[in-house]
């Protein structure tokens, strides 16, 4: 029992490691990672989570339409604004099929964006303190 002990740790922590480097590639420390990620997130209704991988900028302008909207925004708050279909929200019912880096200058990425109903997006990434966040989305 002492000689399968260590080597079912060693086995626990090989499987646990390789699991975090999985994890990895869908995370906000790739520009094309922050993209897939908020896709992802808004497509499972998680707008929490997709709200968070918004750039700054972003959320302020999400905050400031939803206090211009008032009542007529017909939802609670800007985090549902954002999460929302509606005219001029590029975001919800975007289902990537593929995410591929176009180019980076450092701080700004633009990622292309294939979409399952056969369109194509350029989506706008910037980096906020050690992650990428998305600024904005636009048909090509």
């Amino acid at each position: 029992m002492t000689t399968r002990t260590p080597r079912v740790a060693a086995a626990a922590a090989l499987l646990a490691a390789w699991g975090l480097g999985a994890c990895k590639l869908d995370t906000d420390t790739t520009p094309h990672g922050a993209v897939r990620k908020f896709l992802e997130q808004l497509d499972r209704g998680q707008c929490d989570r997709a709200w968070a991988m918004l750039s700054a900028n972003r959320r302020d302008q999400f905050e400031n339409e939803f206090r211009r909207l008032g009542a007529r925004a017909q939802v609670p708050s800007a985090v549902e604004l954002a999460c929302r279909p509606r005219p001029g929200n590029p975001y919800p019912g975007l289902v990537a099929t593929s995410v591929q880096l176009q180019g980076s200058t450092g701080e700004n990425a633009d990622v292309w964006v294939d979409a399952k109903d056969g369109s194509k997006w350029m989506v706008q990434v910037v980096k906020e303190g050690t992650g990428w966040r998305v600024e904005n989305a636009r048909p090509q």
